[in-house]
């Protein structure tokens, strides 16, 4: 913990741990690899539902992040 912040997360940290948490998957090699081993013809056939989570898990995480930072400055 930072000194002098009394035991709470600033926003900007936050925000870190969303990024850092949702992590945006650009080429899911594991999944790909099971796919291929299973028989798939295929198997990179999924990474644009892949793509698609990943930008929607990060972008629900910060507007999250983001509501939840605005709320706390309004009741200070």
């Amino acid at each position: 913990m930072a000194v002098g912040c009394g035991g709470v997360a600033s926003n900007e940290l936050c925000m870190l741990v969303v990024l850092n948490t949702a992590s945006i998957q650009l080429l899911p090699a594991t999944v790909a690899s099971v796919r291929a081993a299973a028989g798939c013809a295929t198997p990179f056939d999924i990474l644009p539902a892949v793509w698609l989570s990943s930008v929607l898990s990060v972008a629900v995480g910060l507007l999250a992040a983001r509501v939840l930072a605005r709320r706390e400055r309004s009741r200070v």
